[in-house]
């Protein structure tokens, strides 16, 4: 067997709260307290230390608190789930441990409130906790206490859960604290995504997503579904990052379904492995769909029909941009154009409304 390397990453996103609220930024909000001026933080799920009686953080300046409630005996809950499915065949063979490191403590009063760590080795479909481990609700009062724990990941492991619970029993504020967290593998990921994003984008859809670590990496395929059973690839985009290297794509399917569609990327290695993400789903409506340009290609007219022309705005370019007929919306289902007076060569028809818009192209003769 050859030598394994020793690898250091931090798979967590967001680790110690300072790259904003953890529930927008790596973090699943499970519960939380309220926020505000006169519970001392503005966001959720963190805030700044060495104020209004708080602790200075443990590492930099910020860390994770759940907020206030008058829920006395409640449990409230910040969690991040880690997808280690890229070390499947090496976790298979009982040959991967994972390291998980954390600080912890409560504010001193009586009773004082409960903080604790939970680690769980979740199967392929993130349902089922394979092993864990926790430190159990915990009242370190006034002081920053480390915690670690090394565990081998159970066959068949694919996520790693990490959750942050803080136990109310004297109010307002929920005070257990956490920071500057780590889990780290004794051999690296071939990719650690740290998120992952489709969102719409005129008539695209776009798809960013963004590593913090490739190592071995070789491209990525941009896929789409329409039922989440049946993936066709949209673009190959080149990998170009190392194993310490952040790095951020953005990716756009010029040609979207209409209605629900999903999206996940599929990471192939040189090894020619391939590591699936998490899937994103995305509703893209075409509100144009019914209005039809005719005839293409035109010579001395052209016509707009449709029952949702009334609501579009149309607006004509040529083919390097300048604008041919300022915006207009049609007083009926109709729009003709005297198309006469236009030289030979490709225009452009922009359709938009107050929630998209659409390029169209035709073609005068």
């Amino acid at each position: 067997m050859g030598t394994v390397e020793a690898y250091s990453q931090n798979l967590l996103t967001n680790p110690d709260a300072e790259s904003g609220d953890p529930t927008s930024v790596g973090w699943t909000n499970v519960s939380m307290g309220s926020t505000g001026s006169s519970c001392y933080n503005n966001t959720g799920w963190r805030i700044i230390g060495n104020q209004n009686g708080f602790p200075v953080a443990e590492h930099g300046s910020y860390f994770f608190y759940a907020g206030c409630s008058s829920a006395t005996g409640s449990t409230f809950e910040v969690r991040q789930d880690v997808n280690v499915s890229a070390n499947a065949g090496i976790i298979d063979q009982g040959w991967d441990a994972f390291t998980f490191s954390g600080y912890m403590q409560v504010y001193t009063q009586s009773p004082p409130d409960q903080a604790e760590f939970i680690i769980e080795y979740r199967n392929s479909a993130n349902t089922t906790v394979l092993t864990s481990y926790t430190t159990g609700l915990t009242s370190n009062e006034g002081t920053w206490t480390f915690y670690s724990n090394t565990t081998t990941a159970p066959v068949g492991t694919r996520y790693i859960r990490v959750r942050l619970l803080s136990k109310l029993n004297t109010g307002p504020s929920i005070d257990g604290y956490f920071d500057n967290l780590s889990l780290t593998t004794n051999i690296p990921l071939p990719v650690v995504l740290s998120s992952f994003t489709a969102t719409t984008d005129n008539t695209k859809v776009k798809l960013v997503w963004t590593t913090t670590s490739e190592s071995g990496a070789r491209y990525f395929s941009v896929q789409r579904s329409t039922n989440q059973t049946d993936w066709t690839d949209v673009q190959r985009v080149e990998a170009n990052g190392g194993p310490d290297t952040s790095s951020t794509y953005t990716s756009f399917d010029n040609d979207p379904l209409a209605g629900a569609s999903y999206y996940r990327l599929a990471e192939t290695d040189n090894a020619g492995n391939i590591t699936y993400s998490e899937i994103r789903e995305i509703n893209f409506t075409d509100d144009f769909s019914g209005i039809l340009i005719y005839p293409n290609p035109a010579r001395n007219y052209l016509t707009l029909s449709g029952a949702d022309l009334q609501q579009t705005q149309v607006t004509f370019y040529n083919n390097i941009g300048q604008l041919v007929l300022v915006s207009r919306s049609a007083a009926n289902n109709s729009i003709t154009i005297n198309t006469s007076g236009l030289t030979r060569g490709i225009y452009f028809i922009r359709l938009s409304n107050t929630r998209s818009s659409q390029i169209r192209e035709f073609v005068i003769e």
